[in-house]
């Protein structure tokens, strides 16, 4: 990380973003538990134009698809992560909501447990699990 924080690195970057009008990604693991990186993510969002609002929250690649970090809410009165598959292998789950426990130490998707009462997408080794009926 701390070659990111280079003036070369800086310059660099902001000279390809300038000159070529490309979009940086990076699909490196967030080191940061996912409650900071989903605060620094909402933050930089809400102090943006809306041409930029099309940009995707923290995600992690990971055994079942990837996996992105919509926010954290208040679910059956439990403080959850919300979050939602971008890729899956089962198309069913792509763009479907589910939750996890909220917890500040979280890092990676197997960190994350159910709430009370539900089942997260995957099992115990990263599996998916079958995708209910979707709501019409």
């Amino acid at each position: 990380v701390r070659e990111l924080l280079t003036q070369k690195f800086q310059d660099a970057v902001e000279r390809i973003q300038k000159e070529a009008f490309a979009t940086i990604r990076s699909q490196s693991p967030v080191i940061d538990p996912l409650v900071k990186a989903q605060q620094i993510f909402s933050d930089a969002l809400r102090n943006t134009s809306g041409l930029i609002r099309t940009v995707r929250g923290p995600s992690m690649s990971c055994t079942p698809g990837k996996v992105e970090v919509t926010g954290v809410e208040e679910i059956m009165g439990h403080k959850a992560f919300v979050l939602r598959f971008l890729q899956c292998r089962d198309k069913a789950w792509i763009g479907r909501p589910f939750f996890a426990r909220y917890d500040p130490n979280a890092v990676w998707f197997d960190d994350l447990e159910p709430l009370p009462g539900m089942e997260l997408p995957w099992d115990e080794s990263g599996l998916l699990r079958p995708v209910g009926p979707a709501l019409k």
